[in-house]
């Protein structure tokens, strides 16, 4: 055979045969049909992942009785006083708590007559000094809780005129 018969069988004759009898692009085409359908199994599992993450998350049951961490289902501020506008900042007064029974008892007219206070709760298990307020809300119930900034960790905050809860280095 001479080198021109052999070229001829080598090369197509014209450029869709090239692509229509291709062994080569066949396997290709495969490929890319596996590839898309993997790519459309993975977006749809992603989809639906995120539309469940969306969902509100539930509590474990050993903590299911509870709102946050420590107060009990069920659980409504004690209302105070009717309620309050503020008209000037307040700034917290210091008080002293009694701890009796492993609680910590504060004066109800301490409360009502500052509209909001500090202590100090030391831990009896390791010393630990906890920040704490107590400060009667706008609608004039008692909020009681850890009066620790995140952001900046102080330790005393005060009471806009418009009844927020403002950090005093912040």
């Amino acid at each position: 055979m001479s080198k021109k018969a052999q070229l001829k069988q080598v090369q197509p004759e014209n450029k869709r045969d090239q692509f229509v009898n291709s062994k080569k692009g066949s396997k290709a085409m495969y490929i890319a049909v596996a590839a898309a359908i993997v790519l459309v199994i993975v977006a749809v599992v992603m989809y639906v992942g995120s539309k469940n993450n969306t969902t509100t998350a539930q509590a474990d049951p050993r903590e299911a009785k509870y709102i946050g961490r420590y107060l009990p289902q069920g659980y409504e501020p004690a209302k105070l006083t009717e309620p309050i506008t503020y008209d000037k900042i307040i700034q917290p007064t210091d008080i002293k708590p009694e701890v009796k029974d492993g609680k910590i008892l504060i004066g109800v007219g301490d409360v009502i007559s500052n509209r909001i206070v500090y202590f100090e709760y030391t831990r009896p298990s390791d010393s630990q000094i906890i920040p704490m307020l107590a400060y009667i809300r706008p609608s004039g119930k008692l909020f009681v809780g850890v009066s620790l900034c995140p952001p900046c960790q102080a330790k005393k905050q005060h009471l806009e005129p418009d009844g927020t809860l403002t950090c005093n280095s912040c």
